[in-house]
């Protein structure tokens, strides 16, 4: 059950990996770069309320959550480095 290549024959083979990295990226790319916005602007919006330990907290937060967002694309990094060697 993986994404199929588009010269597929219909017998649920796998595309190539270089396949799979792309729609990781495409995907995991945008979400963390909308997490980075939100964060900013809810980190913003607590600065300018007078709360800048709530603020940092956001921070911290969205940070967290764009790692976890990336963590698909970080295995894939990492299977093709082992792949290497």
């Amino acid at each position: 059950m993986g994404i199929k290549s588009s010269r597929n024959s219909g017998r649920g083979e796998r595309a190539a990996p270089w396949l799979w990295g792309q729609a990781v990226w495409h995907r995991s790319h945008p979400q963390t770069v909308g997490l980075a916005l939100v964060t900013k602007l809810a980190a913003a919006l607590c600065r300018d309320a007078g709360e800048g330990s709530l603020a940092a907290f956001v921070e911290v937060a969205g940070a967290a959550a764009a790692v976890l967002v990336a963590l698909p694309l970080l295995k894939m990094v990492l299977q093709l480095v082992m792949g290497l060697l």
